[in-house]
């Protein structure tokens, strides 16, 4: 049963792909403001289980709430979610302030509060002033932090983060779970990290859950 503090919940969420069950039977909640983690082995369904979460998969039984709303008929694009990969797919044709403020601007944010809003958010991942930057001119740390200015500019109720630092060099994954805590801290927002590394789950966040194959 949600409270009043439950932000993401799902109540006994199953996928299956034909006669493979994915994900079976998933029962828990993410309270506002937290850093949840879900951890376990490639293939246990973690990913297929972010991805109901943000509408891109649909469970073939039970249900998936976001602050207390069922998301059963929700599309993706209407949910209060936003998603960073493994894969950061930034837009290369465009600069680093383009890149952020791409979804305040399909959304009909004006010019002046999506400046404002990037230059914000730019700060807030210590890229300040990089605004006018190609993204491949930065490094792959610079790169990641754009990609969280990009999902966080539209202030969602959840952000949903999938493996994002798996790709960076061990140094530089340590430097990124500190400013992902630093950052998680300063929006307050909920935060659901999806990770197959114990070490990066017992670093980040507030609760665990454990998915087995």
């Amino acid at each position: 049963m949600a409270t009043g503090n439950t932000l993401v919940e799902l109540d006994e969420v199953t996928k299956r792909f034909g006669d493979l069950t994915a994900v079976g039977g998933v029962d828990f909640s993410v309270r506002k403001g937290e850093f949840f983690t879900l951890v376990g082995p490639s293939g246990c369904g973690k990913t297929t289980t972010l991805r109901m979460i943000c509408g891109f998969e649909h469970p073939t039984e039970g249900e998936v709430r976001i602050d207390g709303r069922s998301m059963g008929s929700v599309p993706p694009e209407a949910r209060d979610t936003n998603l960073v990969f493994q894969q950061l797919s930034l837009f290369p044709h465009m600069s680093v302030g383009e890149n952020v403020g791409y979804g305040l601007a399909k959304s009909g944010v004006g010019a002046d509060e999506r400046s404002e809003r990037v230059s914000e958010y730019l700060k807030l991942v210590d890229l300040d002033g990089f605004e006018d930057r190609n993204p491949t001119e930065l490094s792959g740390g610079q790169q990641q932090r754009v990609a969280l200015a990009r999902a966080l500019v539209n202030e969602p109720a959840v952000l949903l983060l999938d493996e994002p630092l798996s790709s960076l060099d061990r140094k530089l994954r340590k430097q990124m779970q500190v400013e992902l805590r630093r950052i998680h801290k300063q929006t307050q927002g909920g935060f659901f990290y999806v990770t197959h590394d114990q070490e990066v789950a017992m670093t980040l966040s507030d609760r665990i859950a454990v998915m087995n194959d």
